[in-house]
Parts: C-alpha cells; structure tokens; sequence
C-alpha cells in the first residue's frame, strides 16, 4: 500500500502539470493523519497558489492534518466519491483501498486542478471518452451497478471519465464539441426521473437567475441522461485550462463526518476573507439558498457547493445537484444552516439572517417574493419540458407549493 505521493497541479496558460509538494500518510484508521509539504520550487513560482488558504497557507513549513484525516480536504476534493470508488475498485478487482490509493487511481479528468503520481513527474491518464460511446457508457454503468460483467476497455473508458466526480449516482465525462461535460445516467434505485427532474430544476433556476452551468438533456437509447458543462475546465489559447477546485466542507474546514454542520452564512464568511468578487458572489449564495428552500432541494450539504479558482481568485461556482427532493413528512430542514432557526426551511429562516449577506431585511424579502413568483410562474413549463411524467408533476407540485403559494 502507497503511503505518499507527490502532488501536482496544472496551472493557467502551462499545458503540462507542475510539481506542488508530497503528501504522506503517516497513520490509518481514526487517528490516522497525513503530512504535507510545499515543494521549493512551488514556492518560488510565480504561478503558486495555496492548495486551501486557510488549511495550507503558502508557506514553507510541515502541515500535520487534523486526526482522522488521511488526507487534507483539499485533496480530498480530487479523489472519487462513491460511484468513482465502485469503478476503481471494479477495475482493480480489491476492495479496501486507501485514501491515497483512490486519489492515485483517480482518472486524469478528476476535479480540479490537481494531480496525484508516486513518482516527480505527473502521470497522464486516459482522456474521457467521446459522448458518441453514450450508449454503451450508459449501458455499461447499469451493469456495473447490478453487479453484472462488463467489458474490460468499456469498463476503463467509465472509469476514465467518472475521475473524481462526486456523489453515488451513475455518472461520467464525455467530450462533445471540444468541451468537458458530466453525463448522469438514471439508475436503477430511482423511484421517479431524476435526471429529468434535475435538468428541470436547473432550468428553473437559470430563469431565476442563478449561475448555472450549460446544460442539455439527451435521450440515450430509452434512457433519459443529463448533460452539463464541467464549470472547472475552460478552453483558453488551444489549452483547456483547469480551475482548483475547493467543496464548501472543505471552505469551512470539515469532514465528512460532520454532517449537518456549517451554514450559508458561514460560506459568505470564507467568500468575503477569500473571495475575488466577495460582493456579487454572497448575495448568489442568498439566491441559491432560497431556491434551495422554495424548491425543497434538501440535498444542499456542504460537498454541493464549491468555489473555483482558474487563477484570477476564488469564485463561487456555479449551481449544480439541485432538485426537488419530496418530503417523508414531519418538518422540512435543509442540509446546511439557513439562519437563525439552524436548518429550518422557512421563509422565515430565510430572511432571519439577511446582513450576514450584504441584503437589508427590505432588499432581501424583495429578492425573496422575486423568486417565490418566478418558481409560480415557471415550475410546471420548465419539468414538463423536461418531460417529466403528468403523475410525477403532482409530486414536484405537493414539494414546491408550500413555499410558493398561488397568487389568486
């Protein structure tokens, strides 16, 4: 088992990686930790960066990670989530890999800007596969996720693709037209068209005008798959430069144990201390947490926000994983901390801590009744459009119409 790699990052304008420092684990388990180290030429480039100015600030010095933590959360954000770890551990035929061995075995295409190599020198990967392979892609991942064989090059072009991306649901990047996209395939779990709910979702909210990634919808075989542009890529002087990356947990210096902890309030902190545009980018994470409760998107944790950084400053990302998601009853709460209230999701709560960004209680109950009509008006045009069903239509109206009631 590897017990450090070298770190590697690819910076704005350089077609090939540069060495950042190493990383070693020096224990497993719950008090394990790992030790990370700038590499001298890092620190003398004109081009370095922190890798999480909070956690590992620019300076030449040993970082002992908090216990329990493998590796640091900015790295953590390169390595696969679950879908990523079921492939890699189906293409290596193990299971109980390490933190470090996922990050290792992670596809060349993984979020961010990072890289991770045993050696000095980065390695390549394979780069993903075209998304006129959508087919057998789909087709493949629907084996892959009943435990069924699956073509061993097929099963690689997946596993290239999907990198890093987070979450469990079934998932790759193609390439169409010179860019990066996320392809999500339906999965046999779904009780209801998630990714027609999803593309309707984030249509809806694009007509609010929240920043949202380019997106499509294709029908692949009889499957319905979302398509959405990868925000931490950009084509810039024939290079396709790549953004670090950072999640909201690890923004605010948590682990995935922590559930449950954080609030919004707590990401317009680190934006306006870290933040390029603090201003502009707060009152979008106002917008985008009233959505989120409008819409009953309770899915909002901490790994679904991020900011990005394509060496101009961070910028908050634009949305994505955003759906309405329906209630098992009881009283409706968020993933995050809305306000004074901690993770109700009320209107109330909503506007109960408005200064903490930048909004007047005035100006942020007009920003408020502003979405809560545009959802009125919109929601049924934009999942119809997405074909969602007639019958699942009346499941997206029973989450969405407490919150924005007709206006008779």
């Amino acid at each position: 088992m590897s017990d450090r790699a070298f770190v590697h990052a690819h910076v704005p304008g350089a077609a090939l990686p540069a060495l950042v420092g190493q990383v070693i684990v020096i224990a497993t388990g719950n008090d394990g930790f790992c030790r990370f180290k700038y590499a001298p030429e890092w620190l003398g480039a004109e081009h370095a960066f922190a890798l999480d100015p909070e956690a590992l600030p620019l300076e030449n010095t040993v970082f002992d990670s908090p216990p329990g933590w493998e590796v640091f959360g900015a790295m953590r954000d390169a390595a696969p989530d679950h879908w990523g770890r079921k492939l890699i551990e189906r293409s290596q035929n193990r299971l109980g890999l390490s933190e470090l061995e996922f990050l290792l075995a992670a596809g060349d295409e993984r979020t961010g800007a990072l890289g991770f190599s045993t050696g000095r020198e980065a390695s390549v990967g394979s780069p993903a596969p075209s998304v006129t392979l959508l087919e057998r892609l789909v087709e493949a991942a629907a084996r892959v996720e009943r435990d069924e064989p699956v073509d061993v090059d097929l099963l690689r072009l997946l596993w290239a693709g999907t990198g890093t991306l987070g979450g469990m649901r079934p998932k790759t990047t193609v390439e169409s037209g010179g860019a990066l996209w996320v392809a999500k395939f339906p999965s046999r779990e779904d009780r209801y068209a998630i990714t027609r709910w999803e593309f309707g979702a984030l249509r809806l909210a694009g007509r609010c005008g929240l920043r949202v990634p380019e997106h499509r919808l294709e029908t692949v075989g009889t499957h319905p798959v979302l398509l959405t542009a990868r925000f931490d890529r950009r084509a810039r002087g024939g290079i396709r430069e790549r953004a670090h990356y950072l999640s909201g947990l690890t923004m605010l210096g948590l682990h995935e144990r922590d559930y449950g902890s954080g609030g919004y309030a707590d990401l317009a902190l680190w934006l306006r201390r870290h933040g390029a545009e603090p201003a502009e980018d707060v009152r979008e994470l106002f917008r985008r947490m009233a959505f989120n409760v409008l819409i009953g998107n309770t899915d909002d944790h901490l790994r679904n926000h991020a900011v990005i950084d394509f060496g101009e400053g961070y910028r908050l990302s634009p949305a994505f994983d955003v759906m309405p998601w329906p209630a098992s009853g009881g009283e409706r709460v968020q993933a995050l901390g809305v306000g004074r209230q901690g993770r109700l999701a009320s209107i109330e709560n909503v506007l109960s801590d408005a200064q903490q960004f930048g909004l007047k209680p005035d100006a942020a109950a007009a920003e408020l009744t502003r979405l809560q009509a545009v959802i009125q008006r919109d929601w049924r045009d934009a999942f119809r459009n997405a074909g969602v069903a007639a019958r699942e239509l009346a499941l997206v109206e029973r989450v969405i119409s407490p919150y924005t009631p007709s206006r008779g």
